[in-house]
Order: structure tokens, then C-alpha cells, then sequence
């Protein structure tokens, strides 16, 4: 079996360190503004943080900690979301990085025109907003 290159290995790692830097921005970019002690993600898991100070009623830590398979705990003092495409993701699942990579590459592609249509956005709006009458206080 041929072992593969160095060079190779390198260029992979390199790949994989961009790919990380870029989805940590993503989800900086895209973080909602609120966390919590627990969240469901849009793909149907939930998520507890255990380790923070949370006020958990008599019982509720227990249930989650009894079935992981359901509740699967983080090691954060709170869940955190990103929101996107209208749905809302927990950051510590994985099911919204093939979405969010997809708009990575269509963010970094097509960056001249998104920033093309924010100029042309941002101008009709302008224009719509000078259309109303000066209101006095």
C-alpha cells in the first residue's frame, strides 16, 4: 500500500485548519444573540449545559444525564444557536456544517456581487425612504 506524500499531508492539514478558521467565523457571524442551559437543535437533538450555574428544578438534571442518546451534554456553561437559512442550530452539533460550509463557498465566491447587491439594496432603500414626507416633531 502506497503511503501518501508529505506534501500531501500537509496541503490536507492546511485544507483543514482554513476549513475550521472559516466555520468558526460563520458561527461568530451567525450566532443568535441568546444561550441557555439547554436547546434543541433543528435536526431534533437536545442539548444540556450541565456545568453551568443554572437554577435546574428537582429532578431535571438527573433525567437528561439518564439518557444520552436523547440529551446529549456539553462541556460549555451554556447551549449557544446559530441561526440561518430560518432555522436555528446548536453550535455543538454538527448537522448545520455542510449548510454553513455551502455558504461559505458562496460567500467567498461570489463576495463582489453580495457586496454589489448590499450597494443596490442600501440605495433603493434610500431612495424609498427620501420618498416620504418629512414628518416635524
Amino acid at each position: 500500500m502506497r503511503q501518501p506524500s508529505p506534501h500531501k499531508e500537509r496541503l490536507i492539514d492546511c485544507v483543514m485548519r482554513v476549513t475550521a478558521v472559516r466555520m468558526n467565523s460563520f458561527a461568530e457571524a451567525f450566532l443568535a444573540g441568546a444561550s441557555g442551559c439547554i436547546g434543541t437543535c433543528e435536526c431534533g437533538l437536545t442539548f444540556y449545559a450541565p456545568n453551568g450555574s443554572w437554577d435546574w428544578e428537582d429532578g431535571e438534571l438527573e433525567r437528561y444525564q439518564t439518557d444520552p442518546k436523547k440529551y446529549i451534554a456539553v462541556d460549555v456553561d451554556s447551549v449557544c444557536h446559530v441561526e440561518f437559512r430560518g432555522h436555528s442550530y446548536v453550535v455543538d452539533c454538527t448537522c448545520w456544517h455542510d449548510a454553513a460550509n455551502e455558504y461559505i463557498v458562496t460567500i467567498t465566491h461570489d463576495r463582489a456581487a453580495i457586496a454589489r447587491f448590499f450597494a443596490l439594496e442600501r440605495a433603493r432603500m434610500k431612495r424609498l425612504a427620501e420618498s416620504f414626507p418629512e414628518i416635524q416633531p
